[in-house]
Formats: C-alpha cells, structure tokens, sequence
C-alpha cells in the first residue's frame, strides 16, 4: 500500500516533463523581443534562433544557437556540453538561453566566431549595429553619430550620465538637429555600451590577428574602495601597412577579483581574457608585467599560476616600480630621507586645514607682485598653491614636482 502511495505521490515521468515543456506557447512576437532586449548583454541577435510550428506560424516550436551549431566540432569537448541547443530545444524560457550564453561550450563558440569575423573583408555582414545604421538614411545616421559623439564627451571627461540631457538640450539650442528621442541618461547608458563594445571588438580583432601579445595588470581601488584589477594589452600593430613595428597598448579591461590572492588573480585573469574573446589566448601569450607584491611573483603566485597554463610566459616586475625601490633604498640613509619628511609633514600641514590653506594663496599672491612662479613645464601642478603629497613609494617625478612647489612657492 505505501509502494502505492509512493508512486502516486511522486513526480510525473520525463516524457510528461518534456510534454509540459513544450506545450508551452511562445510566439514569435515574444521572440523577437527577447532577441532585442538582450542583444546588448548576450549578442542574441547573433545567435539565437527559433524555429516556428508548421501548423501555427505564429508560434514558436523550438529554439537554438547557430553559433554552436557551427563550431559543434571544436566545442564538443568542453566541460558540461549538451548539444539541447544544437539540436534545438523545447524549453521557451528566457532562462533557457541565458543558461546556455553562460556555458563555457557557447563561450568558445563565440569566440570563434568573432575571431572568424574580425577576419572578414566585410564587417557589415556580421554587425548588428552596422547593419542598422546602413538601414538608417542620411539624416537620421548624423543624429545618431552626434548623440554617440556627447556619450564619448562624457566618458572620457568623467562625467555624470544624467548631464546628458542637459548636453542636448544646449547643442538643440545652437541649432543641431538631434531628433526627438534618445535624450535621457538611459538612452546614454546605451549608447555607452555600444561604443565599449565596438571599441572591445576592435582590441579582440587586434589580438586575435597579432602573433603574440603581453599583459600588464595592476591592482586599484575604485572611489567605494573596492579593490579592482586593471589590464592592459601590449601587442604589434597588425594593421601596419608602411612595414614598421608600431607598439599599441590598449585597456582590456577593469574586472573585480573575488579574492586577492593567486587563485583569485588567476581567476580574474582568466575572466579578463575571455571577456576580450580570443580564443586561443594561451597560445599567443608571451609576457606579463606587474609590481613585485608577493601575490604576483611568487612561485606559487599569479606568476607560478600563469606558467602552469603558459609555460613559456616571461614575467617582468614592473622597472620603473623596482627603480623607485632602488632609489628609496638608497636615499634612506641620507639627507633625502628628511626631506622626504618635510615634503609629507607640509603636505599634512595644508591638506586638512582650509585656513591655512587660504592664508597661503594669500601669501602667493602677495609674492607675485615682485617673483613670478614657475612650475614645471607639463606638470598637472601648474597653477596651484598647496604642497603635493610624494611620501610613500611613489614615483620619482611626483618627489621631484613636490620639491618643485615647495621650492618656487
């Protein structure tokens, strides 16, 4: 009796599941929203595709990758592969597809295909964005270029998005056409986005085309304090056509480790090259520079951890680091070393107190009259009054541009 009742209480078997699965009705319509609305975030536009029911066009059977229906070979060995969206799947859930964009299988095959695509003659063919803008007619592709051109302003200028309204209404009022939407700081969020993401395909593009590239990375803290590592590439221009060796160094980008020690450096690293999509990194990787903390040059750091996937890979401690070190060693045992302590107990002296530092503008202003100042040449200094801060490991030009004020204030 209780077998019975087991059985009667349990689940509903797999072929009732997969029933219940695809009894759900999506249409087309549904489809080609959620293509549109997560385009920006997961390329959908690229490769999700939906098949529709022969008795009901307007609804959608099945769903599936193109892009891993293309490289199934080359992705098939990957950890966790499943081949539900190859053969197409019956799951018409938004949750469905963004599982399988998280997949190491899809990640793979996307890398792929953009490095087949950035080796393309034709790049209209495969980007969405210029597909559309070729769509667009003369006028409304210069509104467009000049809204892309305010989001650029205020990206390189570290400026607020919410200013971007404010920025349209004053080009509007000298007469720039700038159409009647896509005005309002989320409409600039997107345009943002657009221009990293081309600006990341043109990097992974490079890297993907050069025989061999470097990484320098470094850690920082963001205004939260939140510690963040940044990465850089170091790569031969492959675009050169003259015959000379041009050097480019490009941002690949500021990710936040879980953990700052090697295992999560590594990760972090890992994550940094596949969120610049080449995929065959590891071959192509020489080099790596970075400061001398422990984390970084240890055996059994982000250096020992980099070598066991890339053993070839040269680290170099970072030489304008290890020259500051070598000065700061010297100079600790003479009179430098004092003056070092007056630079920092002067810097102290003005930067908590807004009295004195006011009765030193009034000071210099006064010297004026009978000594012009002269602050060095190219220095960000130029023009201000209050003492630099150059206590610490710090590079020797900031000690030198912090004597230099003291000296000519």
């Amino acid at each position: 009796m209780e077998s019975v009742k087991r059985k009667s209480s349990g689940s509903c078997p797999p072929s009732k599941k997969a029933a219940a699965v695809s009894s759900r009705a999506v249409k087309v319509v549904t489809c080609d929203k959620w293509i549109a609305e997560n385009d920006v975030s997961l390329n959908t536009s690229v490769w999700l595709k939906y098949e529709r029911k022969k008795e009901d066009r307007s609804v959608v059977e099945l769903l599936s990758c193109s892009v891993c229906i293309k490289y199934e070979d080359k992705v098939r060995s990957c950890k966790n592969y499943s081949d539900a969206f190859i053969v197409g799947s019956r799951n018409l859930r938004t949750s469905a597809f963004k599982d399988h964009a998280a997949t190491e299988m899809h990640k793979r095959a996307m890398g792929f295909y953009r490095r087949d695509q950035a080796q393309s003659s034709n790049p209209i063919d495969f980007a969405p964005i210029a597909q559309s803008l070729c769509k667009m007619d003369e006028t409304a592709a210069a509104i467009a270029g000049r809204k892309f051109d305010i989001t650029y302003l205020l990206c390189k200028e570290h400026i607020a998005f919410s200013k971007f309204e404010a920025f349209c209404r004053l080009e509007e009022q000298h007469g720039v056409n700038l159409g009647t939407g896509g005005k309002n700081e989320f409409a600039c969020a997107t345009y943002c986005t657009y221009i990293a993401k081309s600006l990341s395909n043109q990097v992974a593009a490079d890297l993907t085309k050069a025989n061999f590239f470097s990484v320098q990375t470094d850690g920082s803290a963001d205004a939260a304090n939140v510690e963040e590592e940044i990465y850089v590439a170091l790569y031969c221009d492959p675009h050169s056509q003259d015959g000379k060796l041009r050097v480019r160094s490009k941002l690949i980008g500021v990710l936040q480790p879980e953990t700052v020690d090697a295992n999560g450096l590594m990760s972090t690293f890992v994550r940094a090259m596949e969120h610049i999509a080449v995929p065959d990194w590891q071959t192509k990787l020489v080099g790596m520079g970075c400061d001398g903390a422990t984390v970084n040059m240890a055996r059994n750091g982000l250096k020992g951890k980099l070598a066991e996937e890339v053993p070839w890979i040269i680290v170099v401690w970072c030489v304008a680091h290890r020259l500051e070190l070598a000065l700061k060693d010297a100079l600790s045992n003479s009179v430098f070393s004092e003056v070092d302590t007056m630079l920092m107990r002067v810097y102290y002296l003005y930067e908590k107190s807004t009295k004195k530092s006011r009765e030193l503008d009034e000071i210099v202003s006064s010297l004026r009259e009978c000594v012009e100042p002269n602050d060095m040449p190219g220095s960000s200094s130029r023009g201000g009054n209050k003492p630099l801060r150059a206590c610490g490991t710090r590079f020797v030009a900031h000690k030198v541009a912090a004597l230099r004020r003291i000296v000519d204030r």
